[in-house]
């Protein structure tokens, strides 16, 4: 399959195992809040038994006894209405904390996917350009070791320069064997990520113009890192849910009050029974409405230490805040000045590709009339192929770091992998930019 940087993306939104983890880790962690939610809702439990009873009563002071045996049904509907309690309400405000994380963390696992997928992609890429580039060496290496075969036998040049050029080629052959492994290799990477095999990848446009980052100004980036990046919008999160688990704890001090209501339906079937009061045989309804105030006095001080394990997990939590918060400053930083350089640095390498091209043309032209030697000739086609590969991994690079960038500040889409293909070549064969 030849596919460009989307398809391969829109592969493994379906089949990266690392993502689906996510997915399923995101549908658990979003009940929270319905749990939390049903801790406010009224609790109906219907409870019943059914035993069989055997009964025997004797009274010392007399000679007689009674007995009865019978079955008898026990029916009960019990409703219970929180109306104050303090730990639910604090459950209830850390579900809906937990579940608004998880979306975060679901978007985050997004991004991360994003990223996984454009840097396996464009290792790939590099892989593939670096290839051609050695195979275009070897060929125009080869070429001019025939030449200089035929020209030493005519007497045109020395024994030297036939060396010269067999060494050269064994040491490119090597090159090209271990250019052709690393290819195999990212390609597979490649696979991981789809799920399906990945024979060629379509290849980025001879000439692109990498923009600047919008804004143009380093302290928009940072102040937005501050605030919007994932990570810390997610520690914001583990903050809250800290204190509302603090609240949680403290609760274990107040008082509870509940609504309730219920009905009760008691049932003793038979009739063998000399007893005086209640016996067998009897049918009985009760219903009662009430509230049930409940107030905890002591439990050997177990609600102060979960208090105090809470303070101090809130406080771990505000730090950590501020450690991802650091962190992701500085990844945009870093995104910005390497996205900067990174455009500056590519039109640089155009320009010392098209110099390593004319250095090539000035050597070969130079060793025809014998003011150049055999080795000027193949240092500038090796000069010629390391720009190539150089300009090819600085593109890659940059563009990384562009998404990285926006990554650091939570803006990273789906469109943003989509507007990569405006750079892509989708000629029916690989474009040859070697320059050989």
């Amino acid at each position: 399959m030849a596919m460009d940087v989307y398809d391969v993306y829109q592969k493994s939104l379906e089949k990266e195992s690392k993502y689906q983890e996510a997915i399923q880790t995101y549908l658990s962690k979003r009940e929270a809040k319905d749990q939390g939610f049903a801790g406010l809702l009224p609790r109906i439990e219907l409870r019943g038994s059914y035993e069989k009873v055997y009964q025997k009563k004797k009274v010392d002071s007399q000679t007689s006894e009674s007995s009865a045996d019978y079955y008898q049904e026990h029916y009960e509907v019990k409703l219970l209405q929180p109306l104050f309690d303090a730990e639910k309400m604090a459950l209830f405000r850390k579900g809906k904390r937990e579940a608004l994380q998880a979306e975060i963390e679901l978007e985050l696992a997004r991004q991360e996917l994003r990223l996984r997928v454009v840097e396996a992609f464009f290792e790939a890429l590099y892989a593939q350009d670096s290839l051609r580039a050695y195979e275009a060496q070897k060929k125009a290496t080869f070429e001019f070791m025939d030449q200089a075969k035929k020209s030493f036998e005519i007497g045109t040049v020395t024994a030297n320069d036939v060396y010269d050029a067999e060494s050269r080629y064994e040491l490119v052959s090597v090159k090209v064997m271990q250019a052709e492994i690393d290819l195999e290799l990212k390609r597979k990477a490649l696979e991981v990520l789809t799920g399906d095999p990945v024979d060629f990848i379509q290849p980025l446009r001879s000439t692109i113009k990498l923009l600047p980052p919008q804004p143009a100004t380093l302290k928009t980036w940072l102040d937005q890192a501050a605030t919007s990046n994932l990570e810390v919008q997610i520690q914001n999160f583990s903050t809250e849910i800290a204190s509302a688990e603090l609240d949680y704890n403290r609760a274990g001090h107040y008082p509870r009050l509940e609504f309730t209501a219920s009905a009760n339906l008691d049932d003793q079937s038979g009739t063998m029974s000399s007893f005086e009061e209640t016996g067998p045989g009897q049918r009985t309804n009760d219903s009662y409405v009430g509230l049930m105030l409940t107030v905890p006095i002591f439990e050997g001080g177990y609600v102060q230490s979960k208090v105090r394990e809470a303070k101090h997990a809130q406080a771990a939590s505000h730090q950590k805040l501020d450690d991802v918060r650091k962190e992701s400053i500085e990844k945009a930083r870093e995104g910005f000045i390497n996205t900067v350089v990174g455009a500056k640095k590519i039109e640089t390498l155009y320009s010392a590709v098209t110099s390593s091209q004319e250095s090539l043309r000035a050597s070969k032209l130079g060793y025809g009339v014998g003011v150049r030697t055999a080795v000027d000739v193949l240092n500038a086609q090796e000069q010629l192929s390391s720009s190539l590969r150089e300009r090819a991994k600085t593109i890659y690079d940059s563009i990384i770091f562009s998404l990285k960038l926006k990554a650091s500040v939570g803006t990273l889409s789906d469109e943003d992998i989509m507007q990569l293909r405006a750079y892509t070549d989708y000629s029916n064969a690989p474009v040859n930019n070697t320059g050989f």
